[in-house]
C-alpha cells in the first residue's frame, strides 16, 4: 500500500472505531439509565441506535503539535429533533459518568457541515423528518411512544 493510501486507511479505521465506540456507549447508557422504560420503548430506541444512524466525525488537528483539538460532527438533514435530543442526552450521560481525568482529556465535538448521507431504509417516522410534512409533524408523538418523555429534554 502506498504511503498516502495507508494514511487514508488509518484515518478511516480510526473514524470507524470512534463511531463503533460511541454506538456501544449509547447502547450501554440506554440499557442502564432507563431501566424503568418498557421493553417496547427501549427496543424502539435501540432500533435506531445502529451504524447507519451514526454521523461521522472529522478530526481538526493543531499543526504544531499534530494533536486533535476537536471533532467536527456532521449532522443529518433527515434526522428528527427528537432523535438528535435522544443522542445528545445519551452522550451527556456518558460524559457525566466519566472520572475527572477523562473529562479533562475529552476532545470536544462541534457541529460541522450537514452530511449528505442518505436516510436509512425503514427509518421510523419519529426518528426521521418526513418530507413534505408540516414542520412540527415529527414532534406530535403519543406520550406512550415518545422515546424522550423520560429524558427531561425540553421541547
Amino acid at each position: 500500500m502506498a504511503s498516502g493510501q495507508n494514511e487514508q486507511h488509518v484515518r478511516n479505521c480510526r473514524r470507524r472505531s470512534r463511531k463503533e465506540e460511541k454506538l456501544a456507549r449509547r447502547l450501554k447508557h440506554l440499557h442502564h439509565a432507563y431501566v424503568d422504560w418498557s421493553q417496547r420503548r427501549v427496543a424502539k430506541v435501540a432500533d435506531v441506535l445502529r451504524m447507519d444512524f451514526m454521523s461521522s466525525e472529522e478530526s481538526e488537528v493543531e499543526e504544531e503539535t499534530l494533536k486533535v483539538k476537536r471533532y467536527n460532527v456532521r449532522r443529518f438533514a433527515w434526522e428528527s429533533r427528537e432523535l438528535r435530543r435522544l443522542k445528545k442526552k445519551l452522550d451527556q450521560r456518558h460524559q457525566d459518568s466519566l472520572p475527572g481525568l477523562s473529562k479533562r482529556v475529552f476532545i470536544p465535538r462541534e457541529q460541522g457541515e450537514l452530511s449528505n448521507k442518505p436516510k436509512p431504509a425503514n427509518c421510523p417516522d419519529w426518528a426521521c423528518v418526513v418530507e413534505n410534512a408540516p414542520t412540527n409533524a415529527q414532534d406530535e408523538t403519543p406520550d406512550d411512544l415518545d422515546v424522550t418523555a423520560d429524558l427531561n429534554v425540553s421541547r
